[in-house]
């Protein structure tokens, strides 16, 4: 009698923590937001992050879970709605005068740029993004390519002279410092302008007929010979004698 009682109780007890599990599984993981993590919220009864169920911000905005709920904002250096689009903050440098406070002029610029003076002075504007102009620009051979206020230049590297858009070649030359006090650096003869050597001054036919040449500090002078006078560099005539 009483091992029949035990086992009618036992029963009992089985069916009853079979419930309670049941209704335990059925429960979920939580019931209210406070059961979760102060980053996450009861949605279904499971603690999930609603700025990834929900997706409440709008373009460009970001979202973080603060007590529970989803928080949106902009981010630093944007401006607008959170909740709708952000847009980037554009500062008017170019249009202020110098001492004056920095101006900010917030509206909607979906590209980076509209013209050159949106982008730092070594990019430039193209297809509405700042990028370097030396990439699309073909300079000639041993030639460098530089950015001067948004615009790409071409120039020979140090050592070397020519025309950039064509050829860099070695120079003989870059200027009358290199050369002795009585030369020049000028383009070489044939060169087609493009080198430039330590060439002598007064070289016959620089000077008028019966005119002397110097040359001193990297210039030429032409003197016309006592007892003649004149120009030195046209014509030296006798003197005429009253």
């Amino acid at each position: 009698m009483y091992l029949v009682r035990f086992r009618l109780s036992l029963a009992k007890e089985k069916s009853l923590l079979t419930i309670y599990f049941s209704f335990l599984v059925q429960r979920g993981e939580c019931q209210h937001d406070i059961d979760c993590p102060d980053n996450r919220a009861c949605i279904e009864n499971q603690c999930l992050d609603p700025c990834i169920v929900h997706s409440p911000c709008g373009k460009s905005g970001l979202c973080e879970t603060t007590s529970h709920r989803p928080v949106c904002r902009c981010p630093s250096g944007w401006a607008g709605d959170p909740h709708t689009e952000c847009y980037q903050c554009r500062f008017l440098d170019s249009f202020r005068p110098i001492g004056s406070p920095r101006l900010t002029f917030i509206y909607p610029f979906l590209d980076e740029c509209q013209v050159d003076r949106d982008c730092p002075l070594d990019k430039a504007c193209k297809s509405q993004e700042c990028v370097n102009p030396c990439l699309t620009t073909q300079c000639g051979s041993k030639a460098q390519c530089e950015v001067d206020f948004h615009t790409p230049i071409c120039v020979c590297s140090p050592g070397l002279q020519g025309n950039p858009l064509v050829a860099c070649i070695e120079a003989g030359c870059s200027s009358n410092n290199e050369c002795a006090t009585d030369q020049v650096c000028d383009f070489a003869p044939g060169s087609g302008f493009t080198r430039k050597e330590c060439q002598a001054l007064c070289n016959p036919g620089n000077c008028a007929n019966g005119a002397d040449c110097t040359a001193k500090d990297h210039r030429e002078t032409c003197t016309c010979r006592y007892p003649l006078i004149g120009d030195g560099y046209a014509a030296c005539l006798e003197r005429k004698l009253r």
